[in-house]
């Protein structure tokens, strides 16, 4: 499994969207880059722990992982709330070649993945993420494991399951974790 770390800090050099992505689009960004990965190879890509909370899924000490990347360019901004969230700053892209830990195959999936968030308005971005299968079949407050959630997508597809008329998947089988 691949570092959360090494995945943000690709992202943040290949995302196109704007100066900045929210920790929250990143993380979400995130989870489709696992879910995605998962759904093919069966496992999820990154090491993170996800759970599934009312806000959707999410990485417990995300804002750890963020402030112990010390060459992460960062952005924090105050809420009206007086939270204050933490952006990272897309960086270009220095150089032709990438030398790090991933794959072409793995890169291809994310450079996709950021593309189709790039092109897509937030809410359009927040329905891609809320109708996954894995927060669709999580309980809020539950370990997200998507190995699990994965084989039974699977069996879930492989099975004759009827859609209803606003195509909604009906019948959702609950995964034991």
């Amino acid at each position: 499994m691949i570092p959360v770390a090494v995945l943000i800090d690709y992202i943040s050099k290949r995302y196109r969207g704007g100066r900045a992505l929210s920790s929250t689009m990143l993380m979400y960004i995130l989870f489709l880059i696992d879910w995605n990965y998962a759904k093919d190879k069966g496992t999820p890509l990154s090491d993170a722990e996800w759970r599934m909370t009312e806000c959707g899924p999410v990485i417990a000490d995300f804002s750890l992982i963020l402030e112990a990347m010390t060459d992460l360019p960062k952005l924090y901004r105050e809420s009206l709330l007086g939270e204050v969230g933490i952006y990272v700053l897309a960086r270009p892209w220095m150089g032709r070649f990438y030398t790090g830990p991933l794959n072409k195959t793995v890169r291809s999936l994310i450079d996709a993945i950021l593309n189709d968030v790039t092109q897509s308005n937030p809410n359009d971005f927040l329905d891609k993420v809320e109708s996954t299968y894995p927060v669709l079949a999580t309980n809020y407050d539950n370990d997200m494991n998507l190995q699990l959630l994965s084989d039974s997508y699977k069996r879930w597809l492989e099975s004759a399951v009827e859609k209803d008329s606003t195509g909604s998947f009906n019948n959702l089988p609950s995964v034991k974790q």
